[in-house]
């Protein structure tokens, strides 16, 4: 079983990491459902992230599950707030009591190709002019994260998911970020880098 990585961020809200080995029937054996996704690929991340789902929270009622327009999964009666990320072989799912935004990214080259893409002036700013490519996967995550929390599509990286400022220490650490579109709200991004793996998710109020 190749849990990944396991967090508890406190008595509501829990979030892990699967890297997936398993063939597909591995999930459907599990769970006792097939996916209808036609590629197999993304059946298999799909199928991984409703384990990850159960594995976080036993009484998580996968039936209820339904798609918003924005392609947003979600509980209509909000029984529990959840994301899921996949990035390859990764799977990543947060649960929480209120809404929740998570984002897994491998550490590659290719983000410092499309940094002007996502990044403001003002966050260029911020990375000193450094191409690091941890730090460019780490703002481009927080955004992620950022636009999962949302979950109504729509957005312009640049104009609506603002980076402030952030700091780590130990592989960990926070980014505070605003969300403005129609009003602005403050958000603190929490991170962790595993390897050549980033994790970022909105962290919830609820301490």
């Amino acid at each position: 079983m190749p849990l990944f990585f396991q967090h508890s961020i406190n008595d509501y809200s829990r979030l892990a990491v699967w890297k997936i080995t398993e063939p597909e029937d591995f999930f459907v054996q599990e769970m006792g459902f097939r996916s209808q996704i036609n590629n197999s690929r993304k059946r298999l991340q799909h199928l991984a992230g409703r384990h990850l789902l159960k594995l976080i929270e036993p009484s998580f009622p996968l039936e209820k599950i339904e798609i918003l327009q924005s392609k947003k999964p979600h509980l209509p009666d909000k029984e529990f707030h959840f994301s899921i990320s996949h990035c390859r072989d990764f799977v990543a799912a947060i649960v929480a009591p209120e809404p929740i935004g998570i984002d897994v990214e491998l550490i590659d080259e290719k983000v410092k190709r499309v940094k002007n893409k996502f990044l403001s002036f003002d966050e260029l700013l911020l990375l000193k002019g450094s191409d690091d490519l941890q730090l460019l996967t780490l703002f481009w995550s927080c955004k992620e994260a950022m636009f999962k929390w949302d979950g109504h599509g729509s957005i312009d990286f640049k104009r609506n998911l603002i980076i402030k400022n952030f700091y780590f220490q130990n592989e960990a650490g926070q980014v505070n970020a605003l969300f403005k579109k129609e009003k602005e709200v403050p958000l603190s991004i929490d991170f962790r880098f595993l390897t050549d793996l980033c994790i970022a998710w909105v962290k919830p109020h609820q301490e």
